[in-house]
């Protein structure tokens, strides 16, 4: 016998349209006013959510910002995020059960099939569970929980949605049953700013890695001053850690760092021939490029902070991630200007500009403050610290959006911190699920990368291979263009472009969004071959939104249609052929599915360039294959 609650859950995601990206967070012992601005929102500005849903409306696909809605069931107030994610971050979740009675938790799910649990009380995370594999736990106290989570059934058991196994697990926790017809209530909620990230990440507290005299230097004093210096540490740290430090260019960019000199052409020139020499090296190839992108001058200094590069030694990787974070608090406030010739002290010298370190949120879009969160409220003695309630009822119609295909990341609570990306845990700009590459895993064993907005992709600054994508929950930014950055095909083919007469621009552009399904494996699919018709002919794309497009190229919904089997029943059944072919349709199907909506931008050059850029991170690894392609059809010049 089943789940009770599990299968009432069950039903309600299956149905809804929300049901594929979410974040719903459970705090008791505050109201509407305190829970928005724990969650970085103005309660002055809160509306309703058709209010929230015509702002939204005026942002680019995948830049709009995060939005919270809150519900009253009985004492509990429901932050409810569509394709949000800001109640999975503990920076967030350790706010809200601030500003209530010392406790919060949160139900998460993104496009890509990240899954979480957090449970966090008395300003700590104590437990997170992976709703997909409930053996994976990490947190202060990883099995508090368990004498709540018999009988769940977490990791597709049952043949349900692990997420309805967390809201049953909520609501055993709570007492609170969400409603059937929750989103269609008209519930108030507001956008929100960002929370900025800790400078040390949770995990990360109290450890030895931390004493260091120069990171404790810049945690006094994260200013714009001090980035050079940051930059040049955390590029030490990489290359230490990457075994690269004999190399002679290596140490020579390394010094030019240190001493906050320009790296010349002829540095730049031997940093591009190591990248080559060690291409067979994935981690050493890497780490070239994260040394590259601190060396060279960028518009945005923030670009040198590259992430692409996982430290292995867990102290380093500590290191590394709170210099990124000092860095990214202390050029929140300043525009994006070069800041190669900044002044600042060496990484061996004294540490200059100290002073109160800034924590300002950044601007709320309405131009307002955000203010503080309440003060806590009393703490329960119950051993979970909550009680039970009845439901009562909500307000609210929803202001779902369709979700973008990107997750976030966020900051595990483990005591070690693992040998991750330089940092994986700060927060895109907007709030909502960030654009790059997830920790989630797909249904075949392999991470599944997601996608970059549908008009630009993360920058890498190097002028060294193909970008790799912002990590999630990170704070880079939105490219201003088509933002292959340094990616040899672009570079050339870009000029080109403007050349072309706007019918050609057209034609190029829908002849690069079929060779993407093609190369995704997605042409053959039964709901893809009448959209790349409409394409040939210009006909607009037969789907509703991007929505109903990004639930057809879910990992469950691509196992099915190519194998005729639900998710769970695929077991053993496949060969690793037919593993490998799966894998490598999961992994670009969400960047063709953005090159086919990038083919309709009413400007015809911009429609070519962003189809291109989209077009070449599905073709991953084979961008000279789709240039000499592109050049034999459209008689482009060599």
């Amino acid at each position: 016998m089943g789940d009770e609650a599990a299968e009432y859950y069950d039903r309600m995601l299956v149905d809804a349209e929300w049901g594929e990206a979410f974040c719903l967070t459970f705090v008791r012992g505050l109201d509407d006013a305190a829970l928005v601005t724990a969650f970085g929102g103005d309660p002055s500005t809160m509306l309703s959510q058709a209010e929230l849903a015509q702002i939204l409306d005026t942002f680019p696909y995948g830049e709009e910002p995060a939005t919270l809605v809150v519900a009253t069931l009985g004492e509990w107030r429901i932050g409810i995020e569509i394709n949000g994610c800001q109640g999975n971050r503990s920076e967030v979740l350790r706010r809200a059960a601030a500003a209530g009675d010392g406790v919060a938790l949160s139900v998460y799910r993104n496009v890509n099939g990240r899954s979480e649990f957090s449970y966090v009380r008395h300003d700590s995370t104590q437990v997170v569970i992976d709703q997909i594999r409930p053996e994976r736990r990490t947190g202060e106290n990883p099995g508090l929980l368990d004498e709540y989570l018999d009988g769940l059934p977490f990791g597709y058991e049952d043949d349900l949605i692990p997420e309805a196994a967390g809201l049953a697990l909520a609501e055993r926790l709570t007492g609170v049953r969400l409603p059937f017809d929750l989103m269609e209530r008209d519930l108030p909620g507001a956008v929100l700013a960002l929370v900025p990230d800790d400078l040390v990440p949770e995990g990360g507290r109290g450890l030895a890695a931390l004493e260091h005299p120069f990171v404790q230097r810049m945690l006094a004093a994260p200013t714009c001053e001090n980035v050079p210096a940051m930059v040049a540490f955390r590029a030490r740290l990489i290359a230490e850690d990457a075994g690269l430090l004999g190399e002679p260019v290596i140490s020579e960019v390394l010094a030019a760092l240190d001493a906050n000199r320009e790296v010349g052409p002829e540095l730049r020139a031997r940093l591009r021939e190591l990248h080559e020499r060690v291409g067979d090296e994935l981690g050493a190839m890497k780490a070239v490029q994260d040394i590259a992108a601190a060396a060279m001058p960028a518009e945005d200094p923030r670009d040198r902070f590259g992430t692409t590069y996982a430290l292995r030694d867990s102290d380093r990787s500590l290191q590394a991630v709170v210099l990124r974070r000092c860095a990214l608090r202390a050029l929140r406030e300043r525009p994006p200007v070069p800041a190669f010739f900044a002044t600042s002290a060496s990484v061996h010298g004294t540490a200059v500009g100290h002073g109160t370190p800034s924590h300002a949120t950044p601007p709320h879009p309405a131009g307002r403050s955000t203010p503080s969160p309440a003060p806590a409220h009393s703490t329960s003695t119950h051993p979970t610290g909550q009680g039970t309630a009845s439901p009562a009822p909500a307000h609210s119609t929803s202001t779902h959006r369709t979700p973008s295909p990107t997750p976030a990341d966020s900051t595990s609570t483990h005591r070690t911190p693992s040998p991750t990306p330089a940092d994986s845990t700060s927060t895109h700009p907007t709030g909502r699920d960030a654009p790059g590459h997830a920790a989630s895993s797909s249904p075949t064993g392999r991470s599944m990368p997601s996608p970059a907005p549908a008009h630009g992709t993360s920058t890498h600054p190097t002028g060294l291979g193909t970008p790799a994508p912002a990590p999630a929950h990170s704070t880079s930014r939105h490219s201003a263009g088509p933002g292959l950055g340094s990616t040899a095909a672009y570079g050339v083919m870009a000029k080109e472009f403007a050349s072309w007469d706007a019918e050609k621009q057209r034609a190029a552009a829908r002849w690069l969004a079929r060779r993407a399904f093609e190369a995704a494996g997605l042409d053959k699919l039964d709901w893809a071959r009448p959209a790349l018709e409409a394409l040939d002919r210009g006909d607009p794309l037969p789907f509703p939104d991007r929505h109903a497009v990004f639930r057809l190229i879910s990992a469950a919904a691509l196992v099915t249609a190519t194998t005729g089997l639900p998710l769970d029943q695929v077991g053993d059944r496949l060969t690793e052929t037919q593993r490998a072919e799966l894998r490598e349709r999961i992994d670009r199907a969400p960047m063709a599915v953005i090159t086919i909506f990038n083919t309709v931008h009413p400007d015809p050059a911009k429609a070519l360039t962003d189809t291109f850029t989209t077009a070449l991170e599905t073709f991953d690894g084979r961008d000279e294959d789709l240039t000499t392609e592109l050049r034999t059809r459209f008689g482009a010049t060599t």
